[in-house]
């Protein structure tokens, strides 16, 4: 090994010796021919030779301990590097960093697998429940028009859970996925709006979006934010079922020339205000998900993660009994420009 790095030493050192030996060789060719005497060529010999000799002993000395202890942690064992010239220190803060970033990828991973066993785990756990509760109806004695309604609910859980499950799987390739382009929020909220208009009928609530134009335009990902717009509506209408009587859920849009906020304003239960820290964590549900059989937890940290990802704010505000208010902050499109209001 130490032969090894004896060459691997003469090899990155070739320029130096070639310089000192044209240098010698020219000051011993100027003694030799200009300057007469048996012993002249003595003296060149010696002036040159010694001092290139000392200084190719120290720095072999050093550049060999150093490369030998970089072989040992190469191999596996872990061994002090130890650098005693400037190129090795920054060579050893280097590996120093590498290494730290490293073990924060290797972190990062390790809790991102973590979080995909437990939101596996919670995902089996809520598909499973509507699937117990079809096979109860299918078993009790009702007539076929109830039956084909509570089995239509419940495939409508199984599908949100596998959509929820869809979507947070898709975010961690949301780069690959992504066309940001001018959107028109408000066609886009309609239609979101439509899709759950069923949900709405049962839970008596009543829609209705306010805003002083018929188009506005945003800069966002259309897939993703119907993503977005679904999970909170979704939402809204959840926690709206819980209370009686009829209530109205509103989406107010305002404007200027930069941004666009679309607030989603629910009659529901609310958040508790001691719950209202942990909304956006993964699988939270807090005391208003055990009053909801089928809340996951998944749908706010999902909405959070897309908001970041589309550059997008996201905030709430809400009072326990009486409703909450989701806002998204959206980047304004040029294609407003025209707008006289704005």
């Amino acid at each position: 090994m130490n032969k090894q790095l004896l060459k691997n030493y003469i090899r990155d050192r070739k320029g130096f010796i070639l310089i000192y030996l044209f240098c010698s060789s020219s000051l011993i060719f100027y003694f030799n021919f200009i300057t007469v005497g048996e012993n002249s060529i003595l003296y060149p010999v010696l002036f040159t030779t010694l001092p290139f000799f000392v200084f190719l002993l120290f720095d072999s000395s050093k550049y060999m301990k150093f490369n030998q202890r970089l072989l040992s942690n190469i191999e596996g064992v872990a061994t002090d590097l130890s650098p005693s010239t400037y190129e090795q220190q920054l060579v050893n803060q280097l590996l120093l960093k590498m290494s730290i970033s490293n073990s924060q990828q290797y972190q990062q991973l390790k809790e991102h697998h973590r979080e995909n066993l437990y939101f596996l785990s919670h995902l089996m756990h809520h598909l499973k429940a509507p699937l117990s509760v079809i096979e109860i109806i299918l078993n009790d004695e009702t007539n076929i028009e109830e039956v084909n309604e509570a089995i239509q609910q419940q495939a409508t859980r199984i599908r949100q859970t596998v959509d929820q499950a869809l979507s947070l799987v898709r975010t961690d390739a949301f780069e690959n996925d992504l066309a940001i382009q001018p959107v028109d929020i408000i066609a886009l909220l309609q239609q979101c709006i439509n899709e759950q208009k069923k949900e709405c009928i049962q839970s008596n609530i009543y829609p209705k979006i306010v805003c002083p134009v018929k188009q506005l335009f945003v800069i966002t990902d259309s897939k993703w934010c119907k993503v977005l717009l679904q999970q909170l509506i979704s939402n809204a209408i959840k926690y709206s079922a819980l209370k009686d009587g009829k209530k109205m859920l509103s989406f107010i849009i305002e404007y200027d020339k930069t941004h666009v906020s679309l607030r989603i304003v629910d009659e529901g239960i609310g958040i508790p205000a001691y719950d209202q820290h942990a909304v956006f964590q993964p699988f939270f549900t807090g005391e208003n998900g055990r009053k909801v059989t089928h809340s996951s937890g998944i749908g706010l940290y999902l909405c959070q993660k897309i908001c970041k990802r589309l550059d997008h704010e996201l905030s709430f505000v809400s009072k326990q009994y009486e409703g909450s208010t989701f806002t998204i902050k959206m980047k304004v499109s040029i294609q407003n420009k025209n707008l006289t209001n704005m």
